[in-house]
């Protein structure tokens, strides 16, 4: 997961540099208090990477999706026991104007892993 959600927000990063926006967005990262230890690895992982890739400080957030701000990178990791495949994992990406919401759904914990 470390490198997917990299991956995501790397490619979430950047894509406002290729507009006329040229700055990069505050970071929120969302997740339960209650990660089971691999999710909570990995969320840490991307915390501190974000952190250097954006020179800034970044926030964590509770589970509560919220919406998508301008000026705000959320990040939401979210286990979704309801999926149908239990080992799938979706990412959707939200975007308001230089704001963006992106959404790592897993379909258990190993897969959100």
């Amino acid at each position: 997961m470390r490198h997917t959600l990299y991956l995501v927000a790397v490619a979430t990063l950047i894509a406002p540099l290729c507009g006329s926006h040229h700055r990069v967005p505050r970071v929120v990262v969302h997740h339960a208090a209650d990660l089971a230890p691999g999710m909570r690895m990995a969320v840490d992982d991307l915390v501190q990477d974000l952190a250097e890739i954006t020179s800034e400080r970044v926030i964590e957030g509770g589970p509560q999706l919220p919406p998508c701000t301008p000026g705000l990178l959320h990040i939401a990791v979210v286990d979704d026991a309801r999926a149908p495949d239990p080992q799938a994992y979706t990412i959707d990406e939200e975007r308001c104007t230089d704001g963006h919401l992106v959404i790592v759904r897993g379909g258990s914990l190993r897969a959100t892993q």
